[in-house]
């Protein structure tokens, strides 16, 4: 077993949440849809007016409007199923400025926002059930600035700072307790920096560095008394005291697995519904 292995527990135990790709609001990965409509364009190729279009199984794919070939009005979506995917109300003249819900397929409420265009901008709230999982914020689609993750009482599990759509900065996760369970840095979405594993009794679990997604430098193991156990000194990724890991490691191994029985992992809650929406 490698330690690297029993890190990415604790990189586990940090809530982070997979991206699915899933079909867009905005007609990418959806069928060859038939239209029923005539759908106008310009001269130009700009469209105009009302668009309607059809999924292969004849129900409505979505409906929209155009000016110049920017939304303005009510644009709505719907899954193949009928239910709606999406909402979005966009201004009469045509800013391309719009507020919108996105549903899954069983007509439930899983993300509000702001668009510009097809792009999310500004605040974004993601639901589970009429929970709140998580905020984030968009420049141009791309999150930017603090998110936070939610268990379901509320509280906060995971803050993680953005800069264009990039991990980049401090990333904190939570006990449900609300006491810290990890603190880890990044640069443009690799480990890089001070990284800090804490028991819930507040006293350090591991303590170490990365560079440039490499363990680095001196980690230290901690037992549940805050006392060390032992250290690693490790280069590019690479520990050179080999002789003391597996015993160490196992030991550590079976303390993460038990804290992690105390966790709650905002995924279980979140699902597929707000996979699905960071698919758009």
């Amino acid at each position: 077993m490698k330690v690297r292995n029993i890190l990415t527990v604790a990189l586990i135990l940090t809530f982070q949440l997979v991206a699915a790709q899933q079909p867009s609001i905005f007609g990418k990965g959806t069928p060859t849809p038939q239209p029923k409509t005539e759908n106008k364009t310009d001269s130009k190729g700009l469209k105009q007016g009302d668009w309607e279009r059809y999924y292969n199984n004849g129900r409505l794919m979505y409906s929209a409007s155009f000016i110049n070939d920017t939304l303005v009005g009510e644009m709505v979506r719907y899954h193949p199923n009928g239910n709606k995917m999406a909402y979005i109300k966009y201004d009469d003249t045509p800013t391309g400025k719009g507020y919108g819900e996105v549903y899954d397929d069983n007509g439930r409420l899983i993300g509000k926002g702001n668009y510009f265009m097809s792009n999310k901008e500004g605040e974004w709230l993601f639901y589970n059930r009429n929970v709140l999982v998580s905020k984030e914020n968009y420049i141009n689609n791309k999150k930017e600035g603090i998110s936070y993750t939610y268990y379901d009482n509320s509280q906060i599990a995971m803050e993680t700072n953005w800069k264009n759509d990039k991990k980049d900065g401090v990333e904190t996760a939570y006990y449900i307790s609300g006491k810290k369970r990890t603190i880890i840095n990044y640069k443009e979405n690799l480990l890089h920096g001070h990284y800090f594993v804490f028991q819930e009794s507040g006293r350090y679990e591991v303590t170490g560095a990365y560079s440039n997604n490499k363990m680095n430098g001196i980690w230290v193991f901690y037992n549940p008394d805050g006392s060390e156990n032992y250290r690693l000194n490790y280069k590019d990724g690479v520990a050179e005291e080999e002789h003391l890991i597996e015993k160490q490691q196992t030991e550590m191994f079976e303390r993460f697995e038990e804290n992690r029985k105390t966790l709650r992992d905002p995924e279980e809650y979140m699902n597929d519904p707000d996979s699905y929406m960071r698919g758009f």
